[in-house]
């Protein structure tokens, strides 16, 4: 699911009262911005925690993706 996908689950498991969100992202994306996908899940982090939403983020190692 790509950047806006993201952001309209999010949306959307907000306006349904979803009570928590999980979300999947990769361990140390922050340190990697120039790689696009760790990028995209660092921005949905940010985006998340703005959002409001209960959520809970886990930073799988990169094999695990």
């Amino acid at each position: 699911v790509d950047w806006e996908g993201k952001v309209s689950l999010i949306q959307c498991a907000k306006a349904m009262g979803i009570q928590k969100y999980v979300f999947f992202s990769i361990h140390n994306c922050d340190m990697h911005p120039e790689v696009p996908l760790m990028e995209i899940k660092r921005c949905t982090e940010r985006y998340l925690q703005d959002s409001g939403l209960n959520h809970i983020t886990i930073r799988l190692c990169g094999f695990m993706q």
